[in-house]
């Protein structure tokens, strides 16, 4: 009896030892998920990512807005900043041949630029001159030339995007509505909206991953007075 007494106390703390064990590996992956989840977001330079479906106290960006050209960024400043990054001479290796000596002779069509892929950004960053926001406790409206969009504070969803399709997160951080938008294919669009210092409208949006250089472009808009 007591030897089986000993054997069963024996094995209780050998399983105790192994869910130890096991829960210190689960910990471990625990932080290191975190951790690189972390890592993602700091080599992505992107901002504290959107935590609250709920509006800030005194912020509503609603209102009819121009954008103010001279106080925004310039678009062809930022696209001439990552050319060579944006659309590099790309090399495409041609079938050799036999040259009038016996030797093998490479094609002079060996070299190409390839797709560019400037178009593709525009569009990624591209704003309205001209939008009407309206806001809500749930949701912000806008719409511009470019049709009507909305942003429902604390929903994840699928959307289109250029080329594509992405996971769209929104919420707020602070006193800026943060739409996040990872795409299937490694692109990660950010647009904050808020207000600049002086309560004009500021709209930054960020894109980089999926072979992009990574840009950044802010927009203020000017209040437009209605009435």
């Amino acid at each position: 009896m007591d030897r089986r007494q000993t054997d069963l106390a024996s094995n209780a703390s050998q399983a105790d030892v192994l869910s130890s064990a096991s829960g210190q590996r689960c910990a471990r992956f625990r932080v290191a998920g975190a951790l690189a989840m972390v890592a993602g977001l700091l080599l992505t330079g992107c901002t504290v990512a959107p935590s609250s479906p709920r509006v800030p106290q005194g912020i509503d960006l609603s209102g009819q807005w121009r954008l103010n050209t001279s106080q925004s960024d310039r678009l062809d400043t930022l696209l001439a900043a990552v050319k060579d990054e944006l659309d590099p001479p790309l090399r495409r290796r041609m079938p050799e041949s036999a040259g009038e000596d016996g030797a093998r002779v490479r094609s002079r069509r060996d070299e190409f630029v390839g797709p560019p892929r400037t178009k593709e950004l525009i569009a990624l960053l591209s704003q309205p001159d001209e939008l009407t926001l309206t806001q809500s406790a749930r949701e912000l409206t806008t719409k511009g030339v470019d049709g009507t969009r909305r942003y429902v504070f604390g929903e994840a969803s699928v959307v289109s995007i250029v080329d594509g399709l992405g996971d769209q997160s929104v919420g707020w951080s602070g006193a800026q509505l943060v739409v996040s938008i990872w795409a299937t294919d490694g692109r990660r669009i950010e647009h904050l909206f808020g207000f600049a210092p002086d309560r004009r409208l500021q709209i930054t949006t960020t894109v980089s991953g999926g072979g992009l250089p990574s840009v950044r472009m802010k927009r203020l808009y000017d209040r437009v007075a209605t009435g």
